[in-house]
């Protein structure tokens, strides 16, 4: 994974693009048959695709070595790059609130390395 903002950010624009790709073949296969189904099957649709969206949560779609993927990918950050952020991280003072976010993001971060 690339140190560098530029290209983690290039790289995940990459990763939506695939997404966007994906969700645009589902509904080019999906719309002949949602113009057949009554209003009440249209409802029930959309109250079912709404509880998916939810159940997904913040998860992505992404085609990993041929198959979907529904983890969100884990940056993997170099020594050097991880001993600037914790020199930086030293210089906040006490009780800043950017020490509990990176906590909750550590979470998360273990959370999508268990998702794999």
């Amino acid at each position: 994974k690339p140190d560098d903002p530029v290209s983690r950010l290039r790289e995940r624009a990459d990763n939506m693009a695939t997404t966007a790709a994906a969700m645009k073949k589902i509904a080019e296969a999906a719309d002949p048959l949602y113009k057949t189904l009554d209003d009440g099957q249209k409802r029930r649709l959309a109250v079912l695709a709404i509880t998916t969206s939810l159940l997904n949560g913040c998860g992505t779609v992404r085609s990993e070595h041929g198959r979907l993927a529904t983890c969100p990918p884990v940056v993997e950050y170099g020594r050097e790059f991880q001993a600037r952020a914790a020199d930086e991280l030293n210089l906040l003072p006490e009780g800043s609130a950017i020490v509990e976010m990176l906590a909750d993001y550590s979470v998360m971060r273990d959370q999508a390395r268990a998702c794999r």
